[in-house]
Formats: structure tokens, sequence, C-alpha cells
């Protein structure tokens, strides 16, 4: 049988409730019975020493002891005790009891036993029998058993009430969670979860909230990824089929441009799953990187060094203000040159002619800031927070080339950043053009 968090919570705190009243309940019945028993004696003793003062004041007015089994029997009736009197010489003399005659032994008395005394002289010899049970102090013990049980059912009942209370209270959130977990595993991705409280389960709340969160996000981006991904395979794929089809038939010669036109198709499906698979490795942690000291001063040049061809005949300015004095970065060459490249071919794609685009270069504490800045037309607000997210195109409506790329480049620009450790942003001020700026560890932090 499985029982359930609250009924094992539940289970468990009822059993140390009562372990806790009960040993409370026994520690205060002992205490108050050697409290009481304490108490009964000290009164027990001091009315026996004024009885014992009593029998020396008759033996001193009577010298003797004639007529003291009248004192004898208030003795024992006061004190709800058998009373013997024994003489100095060891005889009875009174027996409250009457059970022992006068002049007899009291060998087989067992009690307290007080001498009396009178002017420092023992006269004779109190003993005291108590009885076999004692009603009232019984009674009065029985009075308390019955208490003491009473205060712990009251306090174990109130105990398990509010422990029942508090479980329910503290696990419904966890109810909740489990419930919402459930549907989110049938694929319900929209469940949430209220946020009460600044305890833990509050905060495992707001985890499965962010959580569920992410999982949605995920979800939406990878089929918007599957959507694009067909999207963008299915125009050159397109492409490429009418103009096969149209070889076949006879329909068109094959024409030097046509062949470059196919060539071109073929290049931008190269390019497209080139990407994807860097961007797969780059997100699985599973992108090799060959670190080493190198310049900032290097890598610039390589990187526009492959692009200069492509900004002349668009007619863009390409130009490095890389400053000689940079401490060298601690990276992968080939991999942060196709980080730039990927920069410089998003800014050619948004400068037009007689525009200008600049890399830069800049120590940052421990590490070295790297910008490449356009006098294109900028990027709208709304669409800066979205440029490196895969597929994201602020102009939907602009052709994807084998030049331009498939939405891909900032995407893995991104991801072989960070791989190094470093971080990118994007800035824009629309109608004035775009900077995009990373950072890379230095060799000698």
């Amino acid at each position: 049988m499985r029982f359930t968090l609250r009924t094992r919570l539940l289970v468990g705190m009822v059993v140390v409730i009562a372990l806790s009243v009960g040993t409370v309940a026994l520690v205060t019945r002992l205490t108050a019975t050697q409290e009481f028993a304490g108490f009964v004696d000290h009164g027990r003793r001091a009315q026996v020493h004024r009885m014992a003062m009593a029998l020396a004041f008759h033996h001193e007015r009577t010298r003797g002891w004639d007529g003291v089994q009248p004192l004898v029997d208030q003795v024992g009736l006061l004190l709800g005790e058998r009373a013997v009197l024994v003489d100095a010489a060891g005889r009875i003399i009174a027996d409250s009891a009457g059970r022992l005659d006068a002049g007899s032994s009291p060998a087989g008395v067992r009690g307290t036993e007080l001498s009396v005394t009178m002017r420092g002289a023992t006269v004779g010899t109190l003993h005291i029998v108590p009885p076999e049970t004692r009603p009232e102090e019984s009674a009065f013990l029985a009075s308390l058993d019955r208490s003491i049980l009473w205060a712990a059912l009251v306090a174990a009942g109130g105990g398990t009430l509010l422990v029942a209370l508090f479980s329910r209270r503290t696990l419904g959130p966890v109810r909740a969670l489990t419930q919402a977990a459930r549907r989110m595993k049938a694929g319900d991705l929209d469940q949430r979860v209220p946020e009460t409280g600044a305890d833990e389960i509050g905060e495992l709340s707001r985890t499965f909230n962010s959580m569920a969160a992410g999982l949605k996000k995920q979800e939406e981006l990878r089929r918007h990824m599957v959507s694009d991904l067909a999207h963008e395979l299915r125009t050159p794929l397109s492409n490429l089929q009418g103009y096969l089809e149209a070889l076949r038939e006879g329909m068109v010669s094959p024409s030097p441009e046509l062949l470059a036109s196919l060539h071109e198709e073929t290049l931008l499906l190269s390019r497209l799953v080139d990407d994807l698979q860097d961007l797969t490795l780059a997100e699985a942690g599973q992108l090799e990187l060959s670190p080493q000291p190198v310049a900032v001063a290097d890598i610039v040049s390589r990187s526009a060094a492959g692009l200069r061809r492509d900004a002349e005949a668009q007619g863009v300015a390409l130009t490095e203000a890389v400053p000689d004095e940079l401490p060298l970065v601690y990276v992968d060459p080939g991999r942060v040159v196709q980080v730039l490249r990927n920069l410089l071919h998003n800014a050619l794609e948004h400068t037009p002619a007689g525009g200008r685009i600049t890399v830069t270069a800049e120590e940052a504490g421990p590490w070295v800031e790297v910008s490449v800045q356009d006098s294109g037309e900028g990027i709208e607000p709304r669409h800066v927070p979205h440029v490196f997210e895969r597929f994201y195109r602020a102009d939907p409506a602009r052709p994807r080339t084998a030049g331009g790329g498939a939405g891909l480049g900032l995407t893995i620009a991104k991801q072989l950043v960070e791989a190094h450790g470093g971080g990118i942003r994007a800035e824009s001020k629309f109608g004035m053009g775009a900077r995009f700026s990373f950072t890379l560890p230095r060799a000698d932090r």
C-alpha cells in the first residue's frame, strides 16, 4: 500500500506528538506524586512532633501514663494511622487500634518511631504505623491522573488537528505542482501554479513556472525552427528541381548563366547545412575549440581580408582600427574569424553603397572587446532583442542568397562567443546604423 506524503507527515507528527505528550504526562505524574508525598510527609512529621509534645505534657501533668489511652486514640484519629505508645521500659501503654494489651511487648509493631522526651529524658516511644491504603491520598492521585490524562488527550488532539491543517496548507502547493506537472507531461505547456510565500515552496513554485515558460518557449522555437528550416530548404531545392527538370526535358540549354545559378543554389544549401551543424554542436556543448594566445589584430585582418573584395564590389568602405598594443586573447582563432565574418556579412547586407563598416577593438578589464560598426539603415528597437535568434530576420522580404546566409549567422556568432566564455550584444539607433560587440578572454588574465 502506497502512502501519500501528507499521510506520512501526519502519521509522523502524530507519533511525535504522542511521544512528547506522553513523556510530559509521565514526568508530570511522577513529579506531582513525589511532591505530594513530600508535602504529606512533611505535614505528617509536624503533626507527629506536636502529638509527641502533647504526650510529653500529659506525662508531666499526670506524672505517668495514667489516662493516656484517649490521647493516643486522638493521635491515631488525627493522623489517620495506628498509634502505639511504649513506655521507657519497652512495655505497651496504649494502642489506638486496640490490638495489643497494655504491658505487652511491641515486637510486632512496624512503623515510624519517635521518642517522647521531657526535660531531656526519654519517657516513652510513639510508634506510628501507616495503613495499607490512604483513601484521601488515593482519591487525590486518581483525580490527578484523570486531569493529566484529559490534558494529554486535549493536547494530542489539538496538536493532531493543527498538524492536519498545517500539512494540508503546506502540501497544497505541492499537490498543485504535481497536477500541473502531469498536465505538462501530457503536452499542456501552459500550466502555471500560484507563486505564494517567500519560503522553499514559493521558490519551488517560481522555479516551476520559470521552467514551464522556458519549455514552452523552447517548444515554440523548435516548431519555428522546423518551419523555417523547411522554408529555407524548399526554395533552393525547388529551384534546383525546376532547372534540372527543364534541362532533362530540353526546355532550356545548359548555358553558363544557368550553371552559375545552379551553383549558387548549391552553395546556399551547403552553407545552410554547415551552419546548422555548427549551431547544433555549439548548443550541445560539443563544439571542439583549440584555444591559443593570438593577437586580435591578426584575427581582424584575416576576417576583413576575406570580405574586402565583396565590400569594394558593393561600394562599401571596410576599415580596421585595432591598436597594436592590445593584449593577446586566448581563443580558437578559426572560430573567432568565423564570428567576425558572420558579423561582417550581416553588416554588408544592411549597408548601402557609399557606406562604411569599421572594425575596432579595445581593452575591457579581463576582456578584449571587438566591435563591428556599420552605417546602414540600423535596426528597429523592437527587433534588437531578437537578432540572435535562429532564422530571425527584421526584414522577412529580404532575399536569402548564397552570400547573404539563411538567418543563422548571428545565432552561430553568439554561440561561438559564449563557447569562449564571452558575451555578445547588439546596439542600434534606427536609421543610423548598427553596432555588434563581443568580448574575448585575455591570455594573461
